[in-house]
C-alpha cells in the first residue's frame, strides 16, 4: 500500500463528514431564513450587518441556489460515482422545470423574475442531485437529514402555537408602540399581517406555512417514533413523543387556517392508507384512499372554514386566477406566455375590482400558462411522483414506514400546491426532492447503520452500473452555475444602503442607484427608486431617466408606464404622455388611475397657467382612482380630500373604457 493512501482516505472521510453536516445545516435553516417568495427583487432586501443576518426573518432567496450549488459541487468531487438505481428518478423529475423554464424564457419580458425563477429551480435541482449522489456512499446522510428536518419542523410548529397563544397580539402591540415612538408609518400590508389571527410561523403566508407542515408532518412522526424507542418504558415514550407530535403539528396546521391544507392532508392520509399492508390484501382496498379523502376533507374543511370566514371570497378569487391562467395556456399552448408574464397578463384580463395577484396559486396552471406544454409535463411529474411511488412495488418491506411517510408528505405538499404557490418558496421547494428520495430505496432511520459514511463505494447496497463520468462533470458545472446568483449581492447591497440610510447626500444616492442599476441590469427596482428620488428632489431629468429605464425593463407593467406618464404630464410632454397612457391602459384597463391621468392630461393641455397645472397635478398624485361597474358605465371613484373638485374637473373630459362604455368620475362613497 502506498504510504500516502491512509492520509488521503482520512481526508476524504473528513470531507464526507463535513459535507454531511453542511447539508444537515442547510436543511435545518431553510424554514427559518428562506420562507419568503422567491422573486422578491422588487424591494431592497439585503442585511447590512451581522445582527440583521442573524435576526432577519427572511434572507434574500437568491442565496439558496448558492448554498445548494456549493453542496452539489462538493458532493460530486468528494464522493465516488454512484450506481444507477431507482433513486435517480427524484433528481430527474426535479430537473424538468429547468427544461420547461428554458421554453418560458422565449417570450418573457420579465427578465429579472425569469432569471430568479430559473436560479431558484436550479437550486432545487442541485439539492435533489446532491442528496441522491451522497446517499449512495454515505449511509448516515439519510438519518442526519431526517433528524435536521424534524428538529426544524418541531420548532416551526411550536412557533405557530406561540403566535396563536398571544404571539401575534404581542407583535401587533409592539409594532404600534414602535411606530408611535419613532414616528414611522407602518405599511398597510404589515398592519394586515399583524391583525390576522392565522398562524404563519416563520413563513410569509399562513398557507405556505401549512404546506411546510404537510410536507414534514409524516416524516417527523416517524423520527419521533425512532427517538421514543430510545427510552423506557417504550409504551409511555411512544405515547408522549408520537402523540405529542400529532397534537403539535395538528394544532399548528389547524391554526394556519388553510383550506387547501385540508385537501392536502386528505391526499396524504389517502396515500398512507394505501400503504397499509393488512388492508392491501382486502378486496375493496382501492376504495380506502377515497374514503379517507372524503372523511378528512369533510371534517377538516369545516373546521378550517370556521377559522377563516372569508372562505367564499378566497375561493372566488382563486377561480379568477385559474380562468386567466387557462386563457393564457390556450393562447400560448406550446411556449406559454413567458416566465413572469402571468402577472401583467392577469392585470390586463381580470375583471374590475378583482384581487391582484402575481401567481395563479396553482403549480400546474402556473407552469402551463408560463412555460407551455413542457411546463405542464414538469408540473404533472412533480405532483404525480409520490403517487407513482405509492403504486410501485416495494422490494424491501423494512422500508415500508419510511416510504409511507415520504409519499404521504410529498403527496400532501403536491396536492396543496394546486391551491398555493408552494413551488416558489425555497424553504419547502428545496426539501420536497429530499423527502421524495426517502421513498426510493433508502435505509430507514430505525435500521442499524453498520456501514459508515466513510466506507468505500463498493460497500453501498445499491445495484446497477456506475453512472457515466460525464454526469459528474455536468453536475459540477451545474453546481457552479447554480452559484451565479451570488452576483446580485453588490447591487442589492447598494439598493439597501440607499433605502435604509436617511443621511445620504442626494447626489450620492443617485450615483449609487445608477451603479446598482448597472450591476442589476434586469431588475426594475433600481430605476424605480431612481425615479422616486428624482421626483422627490424635483430633478425631473433624473426621474424620467429612471422611469424610462423601468418601462424598458418591464414593458408589460402598467405601473411603469403610469409612472412615466405622470412625469411627462408634469413636463408638458403631451404626446409622450398619451403614448405612455395608451400602454398603461392596454396592460391594466381596470386601473382607475389611468383615467384620472388621461383626464388630467386633457385639462392641463389647454391650461396656460403652469401654477394651476401644478396644483392639479399635485392633487391628482395625492388621489387614488378605483374603477368599478356603474350600470352601463364605468365609474372611477376618487379617493382624495379633494375628490369633489377633481370629480367636477375630470367629468368635463369625455373618456371611454376600452369596451366603449363611458367613464364617469365620482367621489368616494357615491
Amino acid at each position: 500500500m502506498h504510504p500516502e493512501q491512509p492520509s488521503i482516505q482520512a481526508s476524504e472521510r473528513r470531507a464526507a463528514r463535513l459535507l454531511r453536516f453542511y447539508l444537515g445545516a442547510v436543511v435545518f435553516i431553510l424554514p427559518f431564513k428562506f420562507g419568503g417568495f422567491v422573486t422578491n427583487g422588487e424591494q431592497a432586501h439585503f442585511p447590512l450587518d451581522i445582527w440583521e443576518w442573524l435576526f432577519f426573518t427572511c434572507l434574500p432567496s437568491y442565496l439558496v441556489p448558492v448554498l445548494c450549488g456549493i453542496g452539489l459541487v462538493a458532493a460530486a468531487l468528494i464522493h465516488p460515482r454512484p450506481r444507477r438505481d431507482c433513486g435517480l428518478l427524484a433528481p430527474l423529475v426535479w430537473s424538468l422545470p429547468l427544461l420547461a423554464g428554458a421554453v418560458g424564457l422565449l417570450r418573457t419580458t420579465e427578465r429579472d423574475y425569469a432569471w430568479q425563477w430559473y436560479g431558484h429551480f436550479a437550486g432545487v435541482a442541485a439539492m435533489a442531485w446532491t442528496a441522491w449522489w451522497c446517499r449512495a456512499s454515505d449511509r448516515k446522510i439519510v438519518p442526519v437529514l431526517l433528524n435536521c428536518l424534524t428538529a426544524a419542523a418541531l420548532i416551526v410548529a411550536l412557533h405557530g402555537w406561540r403566535q396563536h397563544f398571544g404571539g401575534l397580539a404581542a407583535m401587533q402591540e409592539n409594532m404600534e408602540v414602535f411606530s408611535a415612538e419613532q414616528g414611522v408609518q407602518v405599511q398597510e400590508v404589515v398592519k394586515q399581517k399583524m391583525a390576522q389571527t392565522r398562524s404563519y410561523g416563520t413563513f410569509v403566508d399562513p398557507n405556505v406555512y401549512a404546506a411546510h407542515l404537510l410536507l414534514c408532518f409524516p416524516l417527523a412522526l416517524l423520527v419521533l417514533r425512532s427517538w421514543a424507542l430510545r427510552f423506557t418504558p417504550q409504551r409511555l415514550s411512544l405515547a408522549l413523543f408520537v402523540g405529542g407530535g400529532v397534537v403539535l403539528f395538528g394544532g399548528a396546521l389547524f391554526w394556519s387556517g388553510s383550506r387547501g391544507a385540508a385537501i392536502g392532508l386528505a391526499a396524504g392520509l389517502g396515500l398512507a392508507v394505501w400503504h397499509w399492508p393488512r388492508l392491501r390484501e382486502w378486496r375493496w382496498h382501492g376504495l380506502l384512499p377515497a374514503l379517507a379523502v372524503l372523511l378528512a376533507l369533510a371534517a377538516f374543511a369545516v373546521l378550517a372554514r370556521q377559522q377563516s370566514r372569508d372562505g367564499l371570497k378566497s375561493a372566488s378569487a382563486r377561480l379568477e386566477y385559474y380562468r386567466v391562467a387557462v386563457q393564457l395556456a390556450r393562447q400560448f399552448p406550446i411556449t406559454g406566455a413567458g416566465l413572469g408574464e402571468f402577472f401583467p397578463w392577469y392585470m390586463r384580463l381580470k375583471p374590475l375590482l378583482a384581487e391582484e395577484t402575481r401567481d395563479p396559486h396553482n403549480l400546474l396552471l402556473s407552469m402551463t400558462s408560463q412555460c407551455g406544454l413542457m411546463g405542464m409535463l414538469a408540473a404533472l411529474a412533480i405532483i404525480g411522483l409520490p403517487f407513482y411511488l405509492a403504486w410501485r412495488p416495494l422490494s424491501d418491506r423494512r422500508h415500508l414506514a419510511l416510504r409511507t411517510a415520504a409519499c404521504a408528505g410529498a403527496g400532501a405538499w403536491g396536492v396543496h400546491a394546486l391551491f398555493q404557490f408552494n413551488e416558489l418558496i425555497p424553504a419547502t421547494a428545496c426539501l420536497v426532492p429530499v423527502v421524495g428520495l426517502m421513498a426510493l430505496c433508502n435505509p430507514s432511520p430505525e435500521e442499524p447503520l453498520t456501514n459508515s459514511a466513510d466506507d468505500a463505494a463498493s460497500d453501498a447496497v445499491v445495484a446497477g452500473s456506475l453512472v457515466p463520468v460525464w454526469l459528474r462533470v455536468v453536475l459540477v458545472l451545474g453546481g457552479c452555475l447554480a452559484c451565479l446568483p451570488i452576483g446580485r449581492v453588490p447591487g442589492e447591497r447598494l439598493l439597501q444602503i440607499v433605502s435604509s440610510k436617511r443621511d445620504l447626500h442626494p447626489e450620492e444616492a443617485v450615483a449609487m442607484l445608477r451603479e446598482a442599476s448597472r450591476r442589476l441590469p434586469r431588475s426594475p427596482a433600481p430605476p424605480r427608486m431612481l425615479a422616486e428620488i428624482g421626483l422627490a428632489l424635483r430633478q425631473l431629468d433624473v426621474a424620467v431617466e429612471g422611469a424610462e429605464e423601468m418601462t424598458r425593463r418591464t414593458p408589460h407593467r402598467a405601473a411603469a408606464h403610469l409612472r412615466l406618464a405622470r412625469l411627462r404630464i408634469l413636463r408638458g410632454e403631451w404626446e409622450l404622455a398619451e403614448t405612455a397612457l395608451d400602454q398603461a391602459t392596454l396592460w391594466y384597463p381596470g386601473d382607475g388611475d389611468v383615467y384620472m391621468l388621461r383626464a388630467l392630461a386633457s385639462v392641463s393641455r389647454t391650461e396656460p397657467s403652469f401654477q394651476q397645472r401644478l396644483q392639479w397635478w399635485d392633487m391628482t398624485m395625492a388621489a387614488r382612482g378605483v374603477a368599478k361597474e356603474y350600470g352601463d358605465k364605468v365609474a372611477v371613484s376618487i379617493v382624495s380630500p379633494d375628490s369633489i373638485l377633481l370629480r367636477d374637473l375630470f367629468n368635463t373630459v369625455p373618456l371611454t373604457y376600452p369596451d366603449g362604455r363611458a367613464i364617469l368620475f365620482v367621489k368616494e362613497g357615491e
